[in-house]
């Protein structure tokens, strides 16, 4: 996320509650909110992301078992589609 970005914006006011929603209670889920335009940013995703080319914001990605596949979210920025996105690939 950078914070000039609309999209990014819209999509950290609904942060806090994708994060803690109460149907993925249970569930073993991280979180990672990043600045990507911070060279700490710039640093977690040289770090966490691999050989993921990451080419707007926001992004976001969903890794399971193997780190080197995400799953990239293609979607609204809203809570909804995103917390059904997150239920839909936990349940695979």
């Amino acid at each position: 996320m950078t914070p000039e970005c609309g999209s990014c914006k819209d999509l950290a006011a609904d942060y806090q509650t994708i994060t803690t929603a109460e149907n993925l209670a249970g569930r073993k889920l991280k979180f990672a909110y990043v600045d990507a335009s911070t060279d700490e940013g710039k640093a977690f995703m040289a770090e966490h992301t691999g050989d993921v080319e990451i080419e707007f914001t926001p992004t976001i990605l969903m890794y399971g078992k193997d780190k080197s596949a995400p799953i990239a979210y293609d979607g609204l920025y809203k809570h909804d589609p995103i917390n059904e996105f997150i239920c839909n690939y936990c349940d695979v």
